[in-house]
């Protein structure tokens, strides 16, 4: 065991009499933990999981119509990019561009263009495919939705879920929730009361939860 100012705690575990490794990262439920909670190395395995798998793709469907290359991308290979992505959502450019780079690739796919002076951005507006960062938030605003709903249940969501006295722009909005770290400051709860206060009453108020998803689909498309 070491400890400094500096330097957490150590301690040796020990399960039927075997002490276990320590280890930098581990992957638990399909999702790679760092133990500083780093999602670099989640989101390099994800890119590179998600290329592996464009690849196939592109060597088994490059003759294929177009509507069955974008049910190929949708189905089994964007599925790869978003698996848990609500809880690793990252907030550096780096990584965000690391996943949109898989699915501009896709789109020069699809739509069978690879000329250079062609416009990727355009070919996603045709297309209409969502930024993969826009989908993420999405998602994220969907479960916190769900949690108000009660039709989702976090475990101790009730502590971080504070209601405020604020009613500026809906009568829904959360207590901003205080870091000291850019870790927890950019993780699921922290990062999402930021978005969720910021948005506009006609989205809070749906009744249901594909109405919630349609609306907030609308205004995400609206604030580009």
């Amino acid at each position: 065991m070491t400890s400094s100012r500096r330097t957490p705690q150590v301690f040796d575990y020990f399960l039927c009499g075997q002490k276990l490794k320590s280890v930098d990262s581990n992957p638990y439920l399909g999702v790679e933990i760092s133990r500083t909670m780093s999602w670099n190395l989640h989101i390099d395995n994800t890119v590179k999981k998600a290329n592996s798998v464009m690849g196939l793709v592109k060597r088994n469907l490059y003759a294929a119509p177009k509507e069955t290359k974008i049910l190929a991308y949708q189905s089994i290979v964007r599925p790869t990019l978003e698996y848990a992505a609500s809880i690793w959502d990252p907030h550096t450019q780096k990584n965000i561009t690391k996943l949109e780079k898989v699915q501009r690739s896709a789109a020069r796919f699809v739509c069978s263009n690879y000329s250079r002076y062609s416009s990727v951005t355009s070919m996603l507006q045709e297309l209409e495919w969502q930024s993969l960062q826009n989908r993420r938030e999405a998602a994220r605003l969907t479960n916190l939705y769900k949690i108000r709903k009660g039709d989702l249940h976090v475990t101790a969501a009730d502590k971080r879920l504070i209601p405020t006295k604020s009613t500026r722009l809906h009568s829904a909005r959360y207590k901003h929730l205080n870091s000291r770290t850019e870790v927890y400051k950019n993780s699921y709860f922290p990062k999402t009361i930021v978005d969720w206060n910021a948005l506009p009453p006609s989205v809070i108020e749906a009744p249901s939860t594909p109405s919630f998803k349609e609306r907030l689909k609308e205004h995400l498309i609206q604030r580009i």
